[in-house]
């Protein structure tokens, strides 16, 4: 047996706070002893032998000797892994344990009460109700009178070790069923005795509260549960409307009464929210609902004092028993009040008490006192507050107006507008201290719906008036206070959002106000920020010639800002300053000067923020696509990319690596000017090492073999071939192919997909160089076309295929036509791959892509090759076996059809595309989107109802007032072709804006080419596809006719 008193010697030693791990090492040593957990039993339950401190720590030392060797012996290596210790602890000694710790539930410390329940609790998940039937009966007569009245320890303790036997994650779920059949009935007893204290109630609705969560969890797949909860839910609403309803008037009391009400609120919440409980709960609204609708119009006032005005002497009430404030209830009653609202039965109770509730719901959001403090002291943590992620009354009830105005469309919408009024005129009281706040919220309602009220098909207000009369006052007024810098703040933003509905002249006065207020030195932080968020709102909706004037003093504002500023007000800024470099290349390009040195320093402080290192790539590239950007922004960049590619600081956080990677692609794409040497040996050569290193991150891979593209096109082909890399070796084009060799068939295809963009480039650039490489090429390339499975690297694999047999025609032709298809049956690899290549032509989206390989069957289609008269490829793809099911199997087999007969058809089929404008073509395309997820989706479409006929579900017109958001471009602005705000491909891929191929005007090739296709083929080959060509025309003069 081990010796008590080197325990005890370990514990204080613990609790001395020297050389703490050494005495935990040897608790944890000593553990493995027989007679451990009695001793720390024994010492846990000394009350007259030990400090509190001493019983307490060795009370949490038993708890998790418990948690791991109580339930069966436990096997563990010892240090050398060679030998087992077995730890066993016997059931005499458990027995034993058991014994001295029942007693001390009624400790006279709350600490060690708290302790020896959770080591009992833990014991019973364990043992309850096999070998320690008697535990429950027990803890059960601790908690009913007489006991109860007569030991308030004992009942305590007891309890406690109820709310632990009560926790899913120790105890199984058919023992789960047993505790809740025992005991609910006598908590549900508890909470009719309203002589109890409400702290008890608190604990038991908490219990409560585990269990739902459980059941949300598990409810579905296990049905006894399940049925044995339902069970529980008449009683148990009963009791819920019965404490919603409850009032208290001693102050004292409310903090305890709003916890009970608030965890009643979450778990009504949480089951209407469970798509299984849900059914069984919609019987219950009509008894909940009057108390819920009381709470939420009652709690106001004191919500008011407490947090709007912020008496502190009535919040600081009770705050040391683990209660909650009003806030916590207010939040609780929108989050239920959210999870109802789409029950079908019930929108009418809804409808007919929308007015009130959203002028309830406009008193919620004013600023608290909390918030006005920080908006003064702490902007970032006045942005925290603003997220709308966090569980506050100003955010919850943003969610139920959003809700209600999804739910009840321009009915809601209406409605709101209405509330708000009546808020702004309750604003113009200024005898009334708190009129600001009144104000302050109607405009944050305004602007964070500004999307619904844009999209409304039926105007709901005039936008020229808001701007001219309502959110000018604002601007007008010249005081300091803070609730005024506010309110300047909060209608700038707004005006933001709804100047692109208004005329210029309207919507300038408060940008130029948001200008100013940017670049003047004394301006509180937390209204720069608001100033910010406005320009970014202005950016997309002002102008662009209107614009152009304030983005010098924009650019030279959040420069200046960007040291000062971190965290979320940082996240503004660079949204800000994105959205103002993207309007016009020449000043972005005449201040990247200013722009580059301070990104530079934001970036290399902030890289580990993804977020943060996220926007500065962007806004570097689109600083990037200005001409006068360079060759300052390369020199400006270099020393610090150079710093981190070498090798000797490769090492660092993958990140940072990965970031300065993707801009040093960024910049190097767009590189036109002088090349010199050292672009090589510091920016190339690191770049390539990092590619042959072993055990590279993968993004670091991706950013790696992305940004040695543009190298290729950069660097004179002359000056690439004779270089030799300073450290590896390799000569010329050999550092490009030993990266292709090495990442072309890498296991992950994700991976692989970014290599070939660097065969296409050696293809173009390198070509006279690579002719003897050409069935090298192919080779490696059929290799890893046979074995791949992801779509789009098929795709990006076909055109290299079509790149090679349009440069190296005949010669790529004959070879594939010696190599062996690996379907077999005689075919070669260029039948394989005609036939995969006509497969996944419809689905090309890159312009450059599709341009060659349009090109290219116009070309294999005037060659006469006599080997392809005869070919067969697949046509139409049918599958067997359909079915709605998500997971089945379906078949796929394909028809076939001619080869030259597909191309006419894929070419005619491309020339309509190309040819509707861009209005139709995305109609199109999001047409045929909603086609594939009708096709793909496993879902029912009756209307569900439950077991007592209430249906819930929402109303099928679900965009019944609205306008579709895209007709309004409510993220994007009006820029001409030559602003920045082009396509995707267009803006980061340049390189492929260089190949003269994608220039072509591939509609009008197609068009000539079908018109002169009698004088382009073989008359056996016109007379195949004359019916084709025949249906194409008349289609064509039907649509221009019509």
């Amino acid at each position: 047996m081990i010796n008590r008193d080197v325990i005890l010697e370990c514990l204080n030693g613990v609790l001395g706070g020297i050389d703490v791990q050494k005495f935990q090492d040897k608790l944890d040593s000593l553990a493995k002893e027989q007679g451990f957990g009695l001793i720390l039993t024994e010492i846990s339950v000394g009350s007259n032998n030990f400090s509190v401190d001493t019983r307490q720590l060795s009370c949490v030392i038993l708890k998790k000797f418990i948690d791991e060797h109580w339930d069966d012996d436990s096997i563990e290596p010892d240090e050398n892994n060679n030998t087992l210790t077995i730890i066993i602890i016997s059931e005499q000694e458990k027995s034993r344990i058991k014994e001295l710790l029942s007693p001390c539930l009624s400790d006279s410390s709350s600490k060690i009460r708290t302790a020896i329940a959770m080591c009992i609790g833990k014991i019973g998940c364990y043992e309850w109700p096999t070998k320690w039937p008697s535990l429950m009966d027990d803890l059960i007569k601790c908690i009913l009178p007489p006991s109860s009245l007569n030991n308030k320890n004992l009942f305590n303790g007891a309890l406690k070790c109820l709310e632990i036997l009560f926790d899913p994650e120790y105890l199984e779920a058919e023992h789960l069923i047993k505790l809740v059949q025992v005991v609910f009935p006598i908590f549900h007893q508890m909470l009719l005795n309203l002589e109890m204290e409400l702290e008890v109630h608190i604990k038991i609705i908490g219990i409560f509260k585990a269990i739902v969560n459980f059941v949300t969890l598990v409810g579905a797949y296990d049905k006894q549960f399940n049925n044995v909860f339902v069970k529980l839910l008449p009683t148990w609403v009963d009791i819920f409307t019965f404490y919603l309803s409850k009032q208290v008037s001693v102050a004292e009391q409310m903090n305890e009464l709003f916890t009970v009400q608030t965890g009643i609120l979450e778990i009504l919440a949480m089951l209407f929210e469970d798509t299984v409980l849900r059914k069984k709960m919609v019987k219950f609204v009509s008894k909940l609902l009057p108390p819920v609708w009381s709470l939420f119009n009652g709690s106001f006032s004191h919500y008011e004092r407490t947090e709007i005005l912020g008496d502190y002497t009535l919040r600081q009430l009770m705050v040391d028993k683990n209660v909650t404030r009003i806030d916590s209830l207010v939040s609780s009653l929108f989050e239920f009040l959210v999870s109802i609202i789409d029950i079908k039965v019930y929108r009418e109770n809804y409808q007919n008490h929308l007015q009130g509730i959203l002028y309830n719901c406009l008193l919620y959001i004013q600023m608290s006192s909390d918030l006005v403090e920080q908006y003064e002291n702490d902007t970032n943590q006045f942005l925290e507050l603003e997220a709308d992620n966090k569980y506050i009354p100003r955010i919850m009830s943003m969610q139920l107006i959003t809700k209600i105005v999804d739910t009840f469309r321009l009915v809601g919408l209406k409605s709101l507008f209405t509330a708000i009024q009546t808020h702004f005129a309750k604003s113009e009281d200024r005898q009334n201290p708190n009129w600001w706040r009144y104000r302050e919220s109607s405009i944050v309602v305004l602007y964070q719906l500004h999307d619904y009220f844009v999209a409304s098909r039926e105007k709901v207000f005039d936008f020229s008036q808001l701007l001219r009369v309502i959110l000018s006052k604002d601007i007008l007024e010249t005081g300091d206070q803070t609730h005024l810098l506010i309110l300047r703040g909060a209608s700038l933003k707004c005006a933001s959002k709804y100047s692109k509905g208004v005329a210029p002249e309207l919507s300038l006065p408060y940008l130029t106000h948001s200008v100013e207020i940017l670049i003047h030195q004394t301006i509180p932080l937390s209204l720069k920020v608001q100033a910010m968020e406005a320009i970014s709102g202005f950016s997309p909706n002002v102008p662009k010639e209107n614009l152009k004037i304030y983005i010098p003093s924009i650019i030279k504002g959040i420069i200046d800002l960007l040291p000062q500023i971190t965290d979320l007000a940082l996240t503004l800024a660079l949204d800000a300053l994105l959205s103002i470099v993207k309007v016009d290349q020449d000043i972005t390009g005449t201040y990247e000067h200013l722009i580059t040195p301070q990104l530079l320093r934001t970036w290399t402080a902030y890289s580990h923020d993804d977020l943060i290192s996220q926007d500065i790539k962007e806004i570097f590239k689109l600083v990037c696509l200005c001409p006068k950007s360079y060759p300052g922004i390369l020199q400006r960049l270099f020393e610090t990319l150079n710093i981190i590619l070498e090798p000797k600081t490769t090492n660092i956080y993958s990140g940072i690596l990965e970031s300065a990677i993707d801009i040093l692609g960024v910049v190097m794409a767009n590189y036109k000017d002088r090349f010199e040497t050292i672009i090589l040996d510091k920016l190339f050569a690191p770049l390539v090492s990092i590619l042959m290193q072993q055990d590279n991150q993968k993004p670091v891979v991706k950013a790696s073999l992305c940004a040695l593209v543009p190298f290729i096109y950069r660097i004179p082909a002359q000056e690439i071939v004779n270089w030799k890399h300073p450290i590896l070796g390799y000569q010329g084009v050999m550092n490009i192919f030993v990266v292709i060799q090495k990442y072309l068939s890498d296991e992950d295809e994700f991976i692989a997909l970014n290599v070939p963009p660097l065969i296409t480039g050696i293809l173009l650039r390198y070509n006279e160089y690579i002719t003897n490489d050409v069935h090298g090429i192919l080779t490696m390339v059929l290799n890893t076309f046979y074995k791949c499975r992801v779509p789009s690297f098929k795709q990006s694999l076909i055109s290299i295929f079509t790149r090679l047999i349009y440069q190296h025609t005949s010669n790529v032709i004959d070879f594939l036509n010696t190599v062996p298809s690996p379907l077999g049956s005689n075919q070669t690899a260029f039948t394989f791959l005609l036939n995969e290549w006509c497969k996944y032509h419809a689905d090309i989206q890159n312009k450059l892509d599709l341009n060659l390989s349009v090109l290219c069957f116009m070309k294999l289609y005037t060659l006469g090759d006599k080997r392809l008269d005869g070919l067969m490829v697949d046509d139409e793809v049918v599958l067997e076996g359909t079915t709605r099911s998500a997971t089945a199997k379906l078949n796929e087999k394909w028809t076939t059809c001619p080869f030259y007969i597909k191309v006419t058809r894929l070419l005619i089929a491309t020339l309509e595309l190309e040819s509707m404008d861009k209005a139709t073509l995305k109609k199109f395309q999001m047409e045929q989107y909603k086609q594939n997820q009708t096709e793909e989706e496993d879902f029912d479409e009756d209307l569900y109802v439950d077991d007592d006929g209430d249906d819930y579900e929402e109303d099928d017109n679900e965009n019944d007032g609205f306008d579709d958001a895209d007709k309004y471009d409510l993220d994007g602005g009006e820029y001409d072709e030559n602003d920045f705000d082009f396509e995707l491909e267009e803006a980061y891929d340049p390189i492929s804006k260089e190949d003269p191929i994608y220039h072509v005007d591939i509609a009008v090739q197609i068009k000539e080419f079908l018109h002169n296709l009698q004088n382009l083929t073989t008359p056996t080959v016109f007379e195949q596809v004359t019916p084709f060509l025949n249906q194409y025309k008349v289609n064509t003069i039907f649509e221009q006719n019509k």
